[in-house]
């Protein structure tokens, strides 16, 4: 039996949604919804000086991050993305002359290197700036680039980053480090020459490019401090971890629930901690892709920079059970038939029977109202009858007789 798969030959899913009030001509309702059995993805001061020459990691991670525009960013896509070679990241810090002064030659490199499959972009793990000033000093600076800000400083703690002006050289197929260090020579701290004696990236992208390993794989980096954030020296399970989960998961991850396992004690958390580290940094889950700087919205399920940061922290540190007793142990969330309240109207819709495997296309189902005159709609809710099987459920009006 494989992972996700179910044991019986099918299973049934009695959908109901409610329309409350609605207004304008007659339409017809298309409910489109999907039914996945095959769940492969689980919920859930200016420093001067120079980077150490370590590295965490050879092997980048995968990891997901919105750039300083809002656009979301996943480093496994831009890796398999066409003709993309390789990634080249430099990090980028505000008010640090040793970046400022490295953008004319960075825009040079994509220029030349672009058209050749390299693709640049900018990372940004300051406590200290916010999307708003990032946003700023790109304006004034003519920073054209996406910047990756690494709020929780997940990557930062990987890439063993401890400076800004760092050029990291990733090769898209084997997603392994070929060159970090510092573009040349010609900066340093409050010294700088009018040109480079000694270069060190573009020697690298070429040697990189013609499949050779390069001359210097690893250069000192001059560039501002950053500061990381540093956990609390002991995590609580009962006092910091599941109080997040229960904010967060477990109305899903609950026995019964839509999540494909409960959190329901310490020793399951703990079992799937590695995979939960996963899915957080590539923002899989919890599965809240709003943006957290556009509007207020009710029920955010979205981790808070401090709760992403707590978990992985405590998942990096061997997820420690520690005192007390286990919140989780015998919680069930609060349920209820319907979140909106009672709805006016209840839609059948005819029971789907789902094959135990495979990848099912959509299925649409057209629906008439039932309404004779204007009404208005004050809201809609969709209620399943098998939370196990149905994934996600689009509903849209049409105008009678449209297609």
């Amino acid at each position: 039996m494989l992972p996700g798969r179910m044991e019986r030959p099918y299973a049934e899913n009695n959908l109901l949604h409610v329309v409350g009030r609605q207004f304008g001509d007659p339409v017809v309702f298309v409910v489109v919804y999907l039914t996945s059995m095959l769940f492969r993805r689980f919920f859930f001061l200016l420093a001067l000086g120079v980077a150490p020459l370590h590295a965490t990691t050879d092997t980048i991670p995968n990891f997901a991050m919105l750039d300083h525009e809002g656009r979301f960013h996943e480093f496994d896509y831009l890796c398999k993305t066409p003709k993309t070679k390789g990634i080249l990241i430099f990090v980028q810090g505000n008010g640090c002359p040793l970046v400022q002064k490295r953008i004319p030659e960075l825009k040079r490199v994509r220029e030349d290197y672009g058209k050749r499959g390299i693709e640049v972009v900018f990372l940004n793990a300051n406590l200290q700036d916010t999307r708003e000033e990032i946003r700023e000093e790109a304006k004034a600076y003519e920073m054209d680039f996406p910047i990756l800000i690494d709020d929780a400083q997940v990557m930062a703690r990987k890439l063993g980053l401890t400076r800004t002006a760092e050029a990291i050289l990733i090769d898209a197929k084997t997603q392994k480090i070929v060159y970090r260090g510092s573009i040349d020579d010609r900066l340093h701290y409050q010294k700088e020459k009018p040109e480079a004696s000694e270069y060190y990236l573009v020697p690298a992208l070429d040697a990189f490019l013609e499949g050779e390993a390069p001359a210097k794989p690893q250069t000192e980096a001059p560039g501002c401090k950053i500061t990381l954030e540093n956990p609390q020296a002991e995590l609580s399970y009962a006092e910091h971890i599941a109080p997040i989960l229960k904010r967060r998961c477990v109305t899903c991850h609950t026995k019964g629930g839509i999540g494909p396992f409960p959190m329901s004690s310490y020793k399951k958390v703990k079992g799937w901690s590695e995979m939960m580290e996963e899915v957080i940094v590539t923002r899989q889950m919890p599965p809240w892709h709003a943006d957290p700087h556009i509007g207020k919205f009710a029920e955010d399920q979205g981790l808070t920079t401090d709760e992403k940061s707590t978990l992985l922290a405590w998942i990096d540190a061997g997820a420690p059970r520690g005192d007390g007793e286990d919140p989780l142990a015998g919680y069930k969330p609060k349920s209820v038939e319907w979140r909106l309240g009672t709805p006016d109207l209840v839609i059948d819709l005819p029971i789907q029977k789902v094959p135990a495997e495979g990848v099912l296309p959509y299925r649409y189902v057209r629906l008439e109202t039932p309404f004779d005159e204007d009404v208005w709609l004050r809201g809609m809710e969709v209620n399943p009858g098998n939370e196990n099987v149905l994934h996600h459920v689009v509903v849209t009006g049409k105008r009678k007789g449209s297609k």
